[in-house]
């Protein structure tokens, strides 16, 4: 799509535009398809009268003579190649047709996402996320599944219509007649009904938004309404929508169905004149009986096309009104030009007499001058709501001032800036972080147009198809890091730059830890596999000096683990990934069990289980979160496991069935002493039996190739670094002792300088949704660390890092120390800052009503940042 352009205003614009060449197969197709249906509907007649009825034998075809069976076989077979030749044409229309519709709703889902992301932020800020979201998934869904039918159906249905027809018309013109008299009552009727049927569905569209966005409100704002107790009004504001849409969608039923009763009675009047006037010619011998079976069998065939023809102008308009809803709010207006790219390095920023859209009373800022200079520190001093961060928005190009001028350098315009944003960082206190690794968020200022690295096996229908639909061939899954701005030249080299960014904001420690957590396929990254048994080594070197013997559990082949489940002491092992089935769906496993002479055990371990979780449950309450905590069974699974414990009782434990007692042993092998505290698994004799068990199972199972035991000597893929490097698991009882387990390895590693891997590990570690694995302050440091990586001409701060704290004076040195050409904005609220700056601004009311230059207004002792 060119930028600027609009999408196209109908729904068959923006269909036939973007598929005409699949449209015009369709259309050859079915013009195919009308011979070997007018031949179908002669081979009936030739039958009856040419066949049954006549004694005109030997019949002489094309050179070869039939006798009377063999003619009625002959044209039997014809007619079944022609319904075989037929259906094969049906089946080629409707795979195009599904193809094309596809490809249509993946073009318009893209143009509409793309249109969303290149909006005006004046104008997103009016659309909820919901409201998008609902537009995106649902609201165009219906346009994809017709986009085939648009051209298709008129085609094909309306040809066969006329086919019918004219064979009736042949036969005899009256009946002709007849079987379409009554096809303009329907076709005047229809239409108006159906007027009002496409106002109720846009009505019913805004409803459905408005509801989305309700509900959206709701969650987002859940913690408020919880404080508020206010869930009954919301609870209200839901069922009104619901209700307006309940009477909304009972009044389309009303008219559709009453569209269909209609529809039926003209449909099944038209055999009435067939038979009563047919009848008629037939007894008058003015017809002959196979044409009058012929016509009614080619009326049976007619009532499908027109009622298919019926249904698709309803649906026609109802997919028009939902696509025309989309379009007049997200495809009507033309998106801004692409310009050239400018460059802020070594520029002033000067704003003349500059004013925001926004309102002074809501934030905004109204005739204000300033100039930044090439690498100086400004400090902009004021509330939020006095235009603070108004004007820091409109420094970053966010903002597109309402009237006023700037310049860069030499450009000058509206908000030039806006060309610059691969060199403008901007920092909040409220940053966004996104859904994905450390690395991805850390890189997220350094993506290139496009995806580097080698394509995947698909590629070449992948760009067809994108051709074909509009959208990037490109895959997440792609180096997507644009090295070269930096200057380098691998990933290995922007990790490091990385792990460096991340160490300067702070998040040294959350690397680390993360990095010990992360499970790692040996095969992909063999370089960690032997850091990690270098560092396995040194820790072991170093273990008293850690005093870590009474915090590790070692994997001792002897000992009953505390801090491993049941089916790791069994088998003294894991899978090697994560995603791998449990060993309770391997039957190689379940066997070993039984010929161990412990699969007996096992059940009654987790029938003990299930009846302790029974009891607690009971007399904790279904609001507890022990189910949450413990892990072992989701809730929904409660009340089956409760029926088990029932079916125990009443029967005992041999008569349970297999289904049963599978999901005893699935949740018995989930069990961990250390860590669920139930007391099934502390009696010394039955760990005694389990030890033995252990022993026997070592040589009746034989793991496949995805399974790796603890004392193997390796490295061990199903288990996370860190309990590779420490060859055992960190103690639960002992997560809360300091230093922490994780404190005291990053000590050592970096005393012995091997941490690099670590950290290294720890950048692929996911942050969950909107950084909701972060806490606030390492969120807002995750963002800080993703606007210096790119080491931006521009950097904005807008009320992070500006307290007077020692820790947030080496991060503005750092900051300062890393960027030293860069121009750096601080905003604060501070009214007595400890930042020092070549130039202090301040905004009261949306004015600059002072400025200083030149003097810092306060500084530290240790402060030296310029």
């Amino acid at each position: 799509m060119r930028a600027g352009r609009v999408v196209e205003r109908t729904l068959f614009q923006f269909v036939w535009t973007h598929s005409w060449r699949s449209q015009t197969v369709i259309v050859l197709a079915s013009a195919v398809s009308f011979p070997l249906i007018l031949a179908a509907l002669y081979i009936p007649k030739l039958i009856v009268n040419d066949t049954l009825r006549s004694n005109d034998f030997p019949k002489d075809v094309f050179g070869f003579e039939f006798e009377q069976v063999q003619y009625l076989v002959a044209l039997c077979l014809v007619l079944l190649l022609l319904i075989f030749l037929n259906n094969g044409v049906k089946y080629f229309i409707n795979i195009t047709k599904g193809l094309t519709g596809e490809r249509i709703l993946r073009r318009i889902r893209y143009t509409i996402y793309q249109r969303v992301i290149r909006m005006p932020l004046t104008q997103l800020r009016q659309r909820s996320p919901g409201e998008v979201v609902q537009v995106i998934a649902a609201e165009v869904e219906p346009v994809g599944g017709f986009a085939g039918e648009i051209v298709a159906t008129p085609v094909y249905q309306g040809g066969q219509l006329i086919v019918y027809l004219g064979f009736i018309v042949a036969q005899d013109a009256v009946l002709g007649l007849a079987a379409i008299i009554l096809f303009p009552v329907q076709a005047y009727v229809i239409p108006k009904i159906q007027r009002i049927v496409v106002h109720l569905v846009q009505d019913r569209i805004r409803n459905v938004r408005a509801m989305t966005t309700e509900v959206t409100e709701s969650v987002t704002g859940i913690e408020e309404m919880r404080l508020a107790a206010a869930a009954p009004w919301h609870l209200a504001r839901i069922s009104e929508r619901l209700y307006v849409n309940f009477r909304i969608r009972y009044r389309i039923f009303l008219l559709k169905y009453a569209i269909k009763f209609a529809n039926n009675v003209i449909n099944n009047i038209t055999p009435f004149f067939f038979y009563s006037f047919g009848g008629f010619l037939v007894i008058e011998g003015r017809m002959d009986l196979g044409a009058l079976v012929a016509i009614l069998a080619a009326y049976k065939d007619i009532a499908s096309p027109w009622r298919v023809l019926l249904n698709f102008y309803q649906t026609f308009a109802d997919i028009s009104a939902r696509y025309e809803a989309v379009v007049d709010s997200y495809g009507s207006e033309p998106l801004p030009e692409e310009e050239e790219p400018l460059s802020l390095a070594g520029k002033k920023i000067r704003l003349e007499r500059v004013s925001s859209a926004l309102p002074v009373s809501s934030g905004g800022v109204r005739e204000v001058s300033l100039t930044l200079n090439p690498g100086q520190t400004t400090l902009v001093i004021g509330e939020e709501e006095d235009g603070r961060s108004e004007l820091l928005r409109i420094l970053s190009g966010l903002s597109t001032p309402a009237s006023g001028l700037i310049a860069v350098g030499d450009e000058e315009g509206r908000n030039p800036i806006q060309r610059a944003a691969h060199e403008v960082s901007l920092v909040t206190r409220n940053p966004h972080i996104m859904n994905g690794s450390l690395r991805e968020n850390v890189a997220y200022g350094m993506l290139a147009e496009h995806g580097a690295g080698d394509p995947p096996p698909d590629w070449d229908r992948r760009q067809r198809e994108a051709q074909l639909t509009g959208a990037t061939a490109d895959t997440p899954e792609m180096d997507w890091v644009d090295y070269a701005r930096l200057g380098l030249e691998s990933a290995e080299e922007f990790d490091a730059r990385a792990v460096e960014i991340l160490e300067l904001v702070g998040l040294q420690q959350e690397l680390f830890a993360r990095g010990l957590s992360i499970v790692i396929d040996p095969a992909r990254e063999p370089g960690l596999v032997a850091a990690a048994l270098k560092a396995r080594e040194t820790v072991r070197l170093a273990g008293e000096e850690m005093e870590l013997e009474n915090f590790v559990e070692p994997w001792l082949a002897d000992a009953y683990l505390e801090n491993a489940s049941l089916a790791e002491n069994l088998f003294f092992g894991v899978p090697d990934s994560p995603k791998a089935d449990p060993l309770v769906e391997d039957p190689l496993a379940l066997k070993a069990l039984a010929r161990a002479q412990i699969a007996g055990e096992v059940v009654q371990i987790g029938l003990e289980a299930a009846e302790t979780l029974q009891t607690l449950l009971g007399s904790l309450g279904p609001e507890s979160m022990l189910l949450d905590q413990l892990g072992l069974i989701e809730p929904g699974e409660r009340e089956e496991y409760d029926a088990i414990v029932l079916r125990a009782r009443r029967r005992g434990l041999r008569w349970l069935g297999r289904a049963d007692r599978m999901q005893l042993v699935r949740l018995a092998l989930q069990l961990t002493p250390m860590r669920h505290r139930l007391g099934i698994l502390d009696d010394p004799q039955r760990r005694e039996r389990l030890l033995a068990a252990r022993k026997a199972l070592r040589h009746l199972y034989a793991p496949p190739s995805g399974f790796t035991r603890f004392d193997a000597g390796g490295y061990v893929p199903g288990l996370p670094l860190i309990e590779n490097i420490l060859d055992g698991r960190p103690r639960m009882d002992r997560r809360d002792v300091h230093p922490s387990i994780e404190q005291r390895l990053e000590r050592t590693m970096m005393e012995n300088h091997i941490e690099d891997f670590v950290l290294r590990a720890g950048l692929r570690t996911d942050v969950g949704y909107a950084g909701n694995s972060l806490s606030t302050s390492q969120r807002r440091r995750l963002a800080l660390a993703r606007a210096l990586v790119s080491r931006p001409s521009l950097l904005i701060l807008d009320g992070v890092v500006d307290d007077d704290d020692a820790e947030q004076r080496r991060l503005r040195q750092a900051i300062r120390a890393d960027l030293p050409e860069a121009t750096i904005v601080y905003g604060t609220s501070n009214t007595e800052p400890a930042i020092r700056a070549d130039q202090v601004v301040r905004v009261i009311g949306g004015r600059l009503v002072a400025a200083e230059t030149d003097e810092p207004p306060r500084s530290g002792p240790e402060e030296t940042e310029q």
